[in-house]
């Protein structure tokens, strides 16, 4: 079921990726319902609502033609993550038969156990390193906290306070290649990016 407030798309199934949670609290406090005639304190209560992640170049508001499955990807560096199955389609050229086909997460145990029998191969590389992509913030354990999923399978988490200060402490040194600040003249760096994920890292919790 879709959300809308005023006339304008908010979310669909109480994942409100068009909406911050803070625009909601400023709602919520003025008493104000969607269109459904739901109080937006009774979403800020529910832990199921998800709220779009607060973006920073979205301050001055969302723009319509956004992107509603947007995230920004941050490496998770040594993190135990969750992870679950990819699915990948297949179909026969000319004809029909499509078929889904399962496999583990490239950053799973489960697929490098795979690797290990030699049944399953990966290409010059392999999957790289894991990263998390921050989507949405919800009410998890009466706290407000970032809702991530693994960048590769989609598979939604959350991390704990401890791993929050991990995370963020390995992104910083990731990130300060980045960082021209301090750097002889002519470092290849990119400063507004560095500033960005700085500022992205502030608003996770």
């Amino acid at each position: 079921m879709g959300q809308y407030y005023q006339g304008r798309k908010i979310g669909t199934c109480k994942c409100m990726y068009y909406m911050r949670r803070e625009e909601a609290e400023e709602l919520a406090n003025q008493g104000a319902r969607d269109d459904n005639g739901i109080l937006f304190r009774t979403y800020l209560e529910d832990p199921s609502t998800r709220w779009r992640f607060p973006f920073p170049d979205e301050d001055g508001g969302i723009p319509a033609s956004c992107e509603y499955d947007r995230g920004y990807n941050l490496p998770a560096g040594k993190l135990k993550l969750c992870h679950q199955d990819i699915t990948l389609s297949n179909q026969p050229k000319g004809c029909g038969g499509n078929i889904n086909i399962f496999i583990p997460c490239p950053h799973s145990e489960a697929f490098r156990d795979l690797i290990g029998t030699g049944k399953v191969k990966e290409s010059n590389g392999g999957a790289g390193s894991a990263f998390l992509r921050a989507r949405y913030q919800c009410l998890i354990e009466g706290e407000v906290k970032t809702l991530f999923e693994c960048a590769r399978c989609g598979c939604e988490q959350w991390l704990d306070a401890e791993e929050i200060e991990e995370f963020k402490r390995y992104t910083l040194e990731w990130a300060e290649g980045y960082n021209t600040k301090g750097k002889n003249p002519g470092y290849p760096g990119d400063q507004e990016k560095y500033d960005n994920i700085v500022e992205i890292l502030n608003r996770i919790s």
